[in-house]
């Protein structure tokens, strides 16, 4: 199976099709470099996803900084392999202490804000029914 049809496969399983059109587009590339399992695809597009959301750096950077500062231990065909494990390890740890900073989840410029709605009250309606007591299923126990 060619890393083209898996993509297509694995893509839709995804946060893939949520993020925005440059994290795509960067995702497809880093999978057709390092050819990542499907558990690793997800977690990069879980990891695409929430740094969209807090609004900080997106996922290009991100990974760029980690790739830039992660030298190559290895040469030959086993490099792409061990490169990729080391650099999915730094960006699991540096995701996780994004994870654990205190975020601001404001609505995105130009997007739609949670619409602020009236404080509830209450009201009163009369009725015909007539009521007796307390709640049958209440217990005095």
């Amino acid at each position: 199976m060619t890393t083209d049809v898996k993509f297509e496969e694995i893509k839709n399983k995804t946060y893939y099709p949520l993020l925005q059109p440059a994290s795509r587009d960067f995702l497809q590339s880093l999978y057709t470099k390092y050819h990542f399992t499907f558990q690793e695809f997800r977690w990069l597009t879980e990891a695409a996803r929430d740094l969209e959301l807090w609004g900080g750096e997106g996922i290009e950077p991100f990974w760029g900084r980690i790739e830039q500062e992660t030298p190559s231990r290895v040469s030959g065909a086993d490099d792409n392999r061990a490169r990729k494990r080391d650099l999915l390890r730094l960006c699991r740890e540096e995701f996780l202490k994004l994870q654990r900073a205190p975020k601001d989840y404001a609505a995105p410029a130009g997007g739609s804000a949670k619409p602020k709605r009236e404080p509830l009250r209450a009201m009163s309606e009369d009725s015909e029914k007539k009521i007796h007591g307390d709640c049958p299923v209440a217990s005095p126990e």
